[in-house]
C-alpha cells in the first residue's frame, strides 16, 4: 500500500481495482444468473434456433458477452450434442458471423420451443388496454 497525496493516482488506482473486481465478476456470475442445467444433464438438449449467450472471447477477460442464436448442431459419434455453430450479428453490420461453441459455455436464453415471447407481451398490452377503457367506460356513467 503506498501513501500518496495525489488524488488522481488513488482515484486512477481505484479505478483499476473495481475494474478488474467487476470483469472477474461478469466472468463467474452473469452465467449463473441465469437458470442453467449441468453440461451433463440430459433434460432439454440444445435446439436449432435457441437463443443463447456466450463470452465472446474465451478465456479472456475480456466480458464481451454476445447474443446468438444455435444455428447447428455439430454430431458426435455417441449421440450427445456437446458442440454447435452459433450465429450472431454485431449491432453495426449487417454481416452474420458464425463461431463454434461448446455447450457447457452457453446460457440458454429463450428456448426455441417455449412460447413466443413478443406475443407475451402484446396479449399483457391488449388486457391492459381493454382494463383502461372499460375503467374510463365506468367512471363516464
Amino acid at each position: 500500500m503506498d501513501i500518496v497525496d495525489s488524488t488522481d493516482r488513488i482515484l486512477k488506482e481505484n479505478k483499476k481495482i473495481f475494474n478488474s473486481w467487476f470483469e472477474a465478476w461478469l466472468i463467474s456470475h452473469v452465467p449463473k444468473l441465469m437458470e442453467q442445467p449441468k453440461w451433463f444433464s440430459t433434460d432439454r438438449d440444445i435446439k436449432i434456433c435457441d437463443v443463447v449467450l456466450f463470452l465472446k472471447h474465451e478465456g479472456s477477460m475480456n466480458n464481451c458477452y454476445q447474443y446468438g442464436m444455435i444455428n447447428e448442431i455439430v454430431a458426435t459419434r455417441d449421440g450427445l450434442i456437446r458442440k454447435v455453430v452459433v450465429i450472431y450479428r454485431y449491432n453495426y453490420e449487417n454481416v452474420d458471423r458464425f463461431t463454434t461453441r461448446a455447450v457447457r459455455d452457453l446460457v440458454l436464453i429463450h428456448p426455441v420451443d417455449e412460447f413466443n415471447l413478443m406475443e407475451e407481451l402484446g396479449k399483457v398490452a391488449s388486457i391492459n388496454d381493454w382494463n383502461l377503457r372499460t375503467k374510463k367506460h365506468i367512471d363516464n356513467c
